[in-house]
């Protein structure tokens, strides 16, 4: 008991105390790392528009090496989720000057209009699935948000 009321020792709160005679780099760390919530920019800006893959970002994050054994697409993935693809937003946001709009259809070009807004996606996406259903005899589908999240088809 007679440790904790010398002059350095400090209470972080009810439970928690420091005695900075004792204490080493790890338990700052430690101290650091409680103290610090810290929300990967990712999460949040999949949030303003698409509270779904925000919420299902960690556990999507986790399993993308259990799901996609491809190192190109599992590299894809990491940048699609972490939306760290180049598109001509962002170019515009570095001062590259390019054209912000689409040539196919005259919109503003950003993650999720490429990959859940543009039909030309929906018709691919529905095009491969049939494919594969009538190659395998089986009835899968899947959706635009099912490929952003590595989530397999369900078969209904």
């Amino acid at each position: 008991m007679n440790k904790f009321l010398t002059k350095n020792t400090f209470f972080l709160s009810e439970n928690k105390s420091a005695n900075f005679d004792e204490i080493r780099c790890r338990q700052y760390y430690e101290m650091f790392i409680e103290s610090s919530a810290c929300v990967p920019t990712a999460i949040s800006s999949w949030g303003k528009n698409q509270p779904v893959i925000a919420n299902s970002w960690d556990s999507t994050v986790a399993s993308t090496y259990k799901v996609i054994s491809n190192n190109k697409l599992r590299q894809f993935s990491f940048k699609l989720l972490h939306r760290v693809l180049v598109t001509k937003k962002e170019l515009k946001m570095f001062g590259i000057p390019n054209d912000e709009k689409r040539v196919m259809c005259n919109e503003l070009n950003y993650i999720e209009h490429t990959f859940l807004d543009r039909p030309e996606f929906s018709k691919l996406l529905d095009a491969s699935i049939q494919w594969f259903n009538k190659r395998h005899s089986i009835a899968l589908t899947i959706s635009p948000y099912d490929v952003i999240l590595n989530q397999e088809p369900t078969a209904p």
